[in-house]
């Protein structure tokens, strides 16, 4: 069961990253440009969570 939490808080913090590093770069573009940036910005930190989580479970688990 608390792996299933740790997943899910893994996500929720994957797409709350994103949806930040979208709205530094998209500056008043509209909608469109914001999704589109949040696709790109998930497109970046999606390895970058699936490296540290396979380091976290390799050290500490």
């Amino acid at each position: 069961m608390g792996w299933i939490l740790g997943i899910g808080i893994g996500v929720v913090t994957l797409f709350w990253l994103a949806a930040e590093l979208a709205a530094v770069e998209e500056k008043g573009q509209g909608s469109r440009a914001f999704f589109k940036s949040v696709k790109r910005s998930l497109y970046v930190i999606t390895p970058l969570f699936i490296v540290a989580g396979a380091l976290y479970y390799l050290f500490f688990n």
